[in-house]
């Protein structure tokens, strides 16, 4: 019987000396992945590890400021670092390629063939996106966000916001739009910022099918830091208002409740 061994200081290994990358890969960037991967391992303090966590995935992502950094370091793909909970998916490339990005693909039109755009979510905490209805400033809305910074990138979550307001229209439609945090570093970004009361506030054009702006602000306390979320969106929908000028806005502040 045949016994296949490991190649070392072959012209099939990738690199020299006696490293992990040493062994036979079938191409450089797996043998870089998985030398990544033993390195990594071997600086870790066990003890420290299996006291602290219970998965490990969730220890290598500890020791980074920016997880998004890490997916693009270590190569993680779309299911990898969901801290042992199979019904938590994770995609900590996309979260890096959203936040990072200049540009975004979307899809192809006339003006614009190629489908390449300005990338609305750079530098943003999170992305978020929902359907809903509003009248007359009384608002709800069903929908997810997508968290982009922090020690949940990667992780989408629902949610549902009820509000109560004042406005010269209504419509059933969506938005989608980001969230920009102040008065703390992103890294320190926390979904459960998100939650409790906002204030919003928004204008919209057009009898029929309507578009327009909206922006929502809250402001989560953490410790004794006083931070502010802000979150800016574009909506489309199918409405009207009574004036003759089918230019409108509003405003309503509500409670924004997170699905975890």
């Amino acid at each position: 019987m045949d016994i296949y061994w490991p190649h070392f200081g072959t012209a099939e290994a990738s690199g020299g000396g006696s490293s992990p990358q040493n062994l036979y890969f079938p191409s450089d960037n797996i043998a870089a992945a998985e030398a990544a991967a033993v390195n990594s391992i071997a600086r870790i303090d066990r003890s420290e590890y299996y006291q602290g966590t219970s998965n490990y995935m969730d220890f290598l992502i500890a020791q980074y400021q920016d997880p998004t950094t890490m997916a693009m370091e270590l190569g993680l793909t779309a299911c990898e670092g969901c801290g042992g909970n199979a019904g938590k998916n994770r995609n900590l490339q996309l979260a890096y390629y959203l936040r990072n990005s200049r540009w975004i693909f979307g899809f192809p039109t006339f003006a614009n063939p190629l489908g390449i755009y300005f990338n609305p979510f750079k530098g943003a905490e999170a992305a978020f996106g929902d359907i809903g209805m509003m009248l007359v400033g009384a608002e709800r809305d069903l929908g997810g966000v997508f968290i982009l910074a922090g020690n949940e990138a990667g992780y989408l979550y629902g949610y549902d916001e009820l509000a109560g307001g004042v406005s010269t229209d209504g419509s059933i439609g969506g938005e989608i739009g980001r969230i920009d945090i102040y008065g703390i570093a992103a890294e320190k970004f926390e979904s459960d910022f998100l939650r409790g009361k906002y204030f919003k506030g928004w204008t919209s054009v057009g009898e029929g099918i309507s578009g327009g702006v909206g922006v929502a602000v809250s402001f989560p306390k953490v410790g004794n830091i006083s931070i502010t979320l802000v979150a800016t969106s574009f909506q489309l929908g199918f409405g009207g208002t009574p004036f003759i000028i089918p230019v409108s806005g509003g405003y309503n502040h509500g409670n924004f409740n997170l699905w975890k």
